[in-house]
């Protein structure tokens, strides 16, 4: 019975110690540098998907969606093409007006201010943010227009581009 039990609470001690080691109890020099390593290659990746959207966001512009096919076709190619990946451009290609860009001469799209980033896996982030149209009547360009989008951008072999978007409706000033 002194056997059993000694046998036992050895098992128990063993799975103990085993499942803290599991769960990150126990912690070594190593973990804290992995730790640290990958809190900044997070950051650096959030950086980078930030700096996609808002040039994104600036390159809207300079896409006329109004015109003919391959004028607007040439335009994003031109604007977007570091931006978006290549599915996503055809995609708009072939339906012009459900891509972002410019409908009227006047509000027009200035930038993209991003509200919220949010890491959906290792190489893919969602972007929630405000595409801001402006007029030149507007002092200071001040904002006419503010449309909600979503994108979601991913790392595709080193670079990060925009996979997909989702924009709602325009809010009036």
């Amino acid at each position: 019975m002194k056997k059993r039990l000694t046998l036992l609470f050895v098992l128990l001690i063993g799975i103990s110690l085993l499942s803290i080691f599991l769960l990150g109890g126990c912690s070594s020099g190593n973990s804290d540098e992995n730790g640290n390593k990958a809190n900044k290659r997070d950051a650096k990746a959030e950086a980078d998907v930030k700096q996609v959207v808002e040039g994104f966001g600036k390159a809207l512009q300079n896409v006329s969606l109004q015109g003919p096919a391959e004028d607007v076709k040439q335009s994003m190619q031109e604007n977007y093409g570091e931006y978006v990946a290549p599915d996503l451009l055809e995609r708009w290609y072939a339906e012009p007006l459900k891509a972002p860009g410019r409908l009227t001469s006047s509000p027009w799209p200035d930038r993209i201010e991003i509200q919220k980033v949010e890491r959906l896996a290792e190489e893919a982030y969602k972007v929630d943010g405000e595409i801001i149209e402006i007029t030149s009547a507007d002092k200071e360009n001040e904002v006419a227009v503010k449309r909600e989008i979503t994108l979601v951008v991913e790392n595709m072999e080193g670079k990060w581009l925009i996979i997909t978007t989702n924009i709602r409706d325009a809010e009036e000033e």
